[in-house]
This record gives structure tokens, C-alpha cells and sequence, in this order.
């Protein structure tokens, strides 16, 4: 007979683990809808609170307020609508900074930072 050898029960995960392994990855977040001055105009605007989080620390990091940051970034945006802007200005500042992290430093770059 050519029977399959059935896994160990060590090699079967539980229901429990099971569910945990399908949750591995998602992440819930929360949006939320704050009202800002964008070019003097009062408007509001949608964002997850991680995208929220990486706004401020961008603004305090350039040393702008979040309206003028905001408003720099609807200056530079296309067509589409200002939430969908903050949120790839977000992914580029990210990328940016990643990439600057990344590249070999020279030995000028070292004497810059001290």
C-alpha cells in the first residue's frame, strides 16, 4: 500500500497558530481627519495616524509648521487629491533617507558630521 505519511503532529500547526500565521502582516491603523490651514484656507484632511506621525516629524525636522508643510506639498501636487500627495511625499521622504543611509560615506561626509 502506498500510503502518504501523515505530518508529526509537531509538523501540524493548531487552529490557534493557524489564525495567528493569517494574521502575520496585517496591520490595523485608525484614520483620522483633522482640520488644517492649507494657503490660509481652513480645510480637512484624512490620513492613517502613522502618515500623521511622519508629517510631524518631517515638519519639526525641517523646522516648519504642519500647515506650511502641508501647503508646500499641495503647491507641488499634480492632479490628484491632497491626502494621496501627503502620503507619497511621505513614501519619498523615506526613500530619500534611506537611500543617503545606504550610499558608502566618503571621508568628507565623516568630517561634516562632526
Amino acid at each position: 500500500m502506498n500510503a502518504t505519511p501523515r505530518p508529526s503532529t509537531e509538523e501540524v500547526p493548531s487552529v490557534a497558530s493557524a489564525k495567528r500565521l493569517l494574521c502575520v502582516g496585517f496591520m490595523k491603523t485608525t484614520v483620522f481627519k483633522r482640520s488644517v490651514v492649507v494657503h490660509g484656507h481652513k480645510t480637512s484632511i484624512s490620513l492613517e495616524a502613522e502618515f500623521w506621525d511622519s508629517v510631524r516629524q518631517i515638519a519639526a525636522r525641517e523646522g516648519l509648521t504642519i500647515s506650511a508643510l502641508l501647503s508646500q506639498i499641495d503647491r507641488g501636487r499634480g492632479e490628484g487629491n491632497l491626502s494621496s500627495a501627503i502620503r507619497l511625499f511621505v513614501l519619498q521622504d523615506l526613500k530619500k533617507r534611506i537611500d543617503a543611509a545606504s550610499r558608502p560615506q566618503t571621508p568628507a561626509d565623516k568630517r561634516n558630521r562632526n
